[in-house]
């Protein structure tokens, strides 16, 4: 199996040229390398790497989040009364910082607990390195969510982990299962395209794959398997496989482009879509 690390490659290959000393500053900043930062039980060297970051002005949007969201869950949350809490789960897409979806979510709801639970590669169960949503499933549980949204498939659906399809959706079945048996409702979110045509099997696969699976995801609801769907792939704008490829939509072929409160880049327009389903099921309750 091979897992190709996109999101990493992505992350770099956005990052501006910087003149070699401010390089040297920000390697300063990575005490905590590569699987380090989502295992590690260290508080003071994850505050200590986000601050290092910060003070050099190294906006790697990723590295940060990465390790607020670890802080985060070292670092629980009090629960505020009348508050419902949603946990958001997912890989790089859904991070949690003020230009996802996830973030301007909580920007434009303040009287919603929504805690970012997502890691960039995450897929859904990852056993080797423990950065899947199953070995996360106790840790996000811990706060009695009312709701979780689950966003994945975009490390996982085609690198060849699952060998089929159906095998990916058997997976994210059991997980949905297991979230629900713990009282929680679950908002699946339809897999986004990509943009990878150098790496032309995986490209391919995905591509291949994301039809069957956001029909079955959509099916679910149907069924009663989950609570609702978030449908990104249905937007006639982020939908399309081409618009992976639009770098005003996707900044790198995989991740969205930042976005703000006012809803602008394709991380506005997920959060709009993520509002309405989220907005719905809250109401419902």
């Amino acid at each position: 199996m091979v897992k190709y690390m996109f999101f990493i490659a992505a992350a770099l290959a956005a990052v501006p040229a910087t003149p070699a000393a401010a390089q040297n500053v920000v390697r300063d900043c990575y005490s905590l390398l590569g699987d380090q930062v989502y295992v590690t039980t260290d508080t003071k060297k994850l505050e200590a790497d986000i601050a290092c970051f910060k003070k050099a002005k190294w906006y790697i949007d990723i590295s940060i989040a990465n390790r607020q969201a670890r802080l985060d869950k070292l670092t629980p949350k009090p629960v505020i009364k009348g508050k419902p809490i949603v946990v958001a789960e997912g890989d790089s897409i859904s991070l949690f910082w003020n230009g996802s979806y996830t973030g301007i979510f909580a920007l434009r709801h303040p009287n919603v607990d929504l805690r970012g639970a997502a890691v960039s590669g995450s897929r859904i169960s990852d056993t080797g390195g423990g950065n899947g949503l199953v070995q996360r499933r106790a840790t996000d549980m811990a706060s009695n969510p009312e709701l979780v949204t689950v966003q994945i498939g975009a490390n996982d659906l085609g690198d060849g982990q699952y060998e089929t399809a159906q095998d990916w959706l058997n997976a994210l079945w059991a997980y949905v299962a297991s979230v629900k048996a713990t009282g929680a409702k679950v908002a699946v979110g339809t897999v986004l395209p990509l943009c990878f045509p150098s790496y032309p099997a995986y490209h391919n696969r995905h591509k291949e794959r994301r039809p069957i699976v956001n029909a079955a995801i959509r099916q679910a609801l149907v069924d009663k398997r989950i609570d609702g769907v978030i449908d990104f792939a249905a937007d006639p704008v982020m939908g399309p496989d081409e618009a992976a490829c639009d770098k005003t939509l996707f900044k790198d072929g995989i991740h969205p482009t930042d976005g703000n409160t006012d809803l602008v880049g394709g991380s506005g327009k997920m959060a709009l879509i993520y509002e309405r389903a989220v907005d719905k099921m809250l109401a419902a309750k």
